[in-house]
């Protein structure tokens, strides 16, 4: 299930993290990363890679 806290949870690890969107996904508990990436786009409109290369962080050492 995609609740509120499942979604800023993805949102965070895709701008934040070094994670794929794979490990992303089986972190938040999905067994398929295609399901995934289907909910986040219909809670978004956008896919989880083009969430991360729009509002990604540069990650510093």
């Amino acid at each position: 299930m995609y609740n509120t806290i499942t979604h800023t949870r993805s949102k965070k690890l895709l701008v934040y993290s070094q994670l794929t969107v794979n490990q992303i996904s089986k972190t938040l508990g999905y067994n398929r990363t295609s399901y995934f990436c289907k909910i986040f786009k219909m809670a978004t409109t956008e896919t989880p890679h083009s969430y991360r290369k729009k509002y990604a962080k540069p990650i510093h050492p």
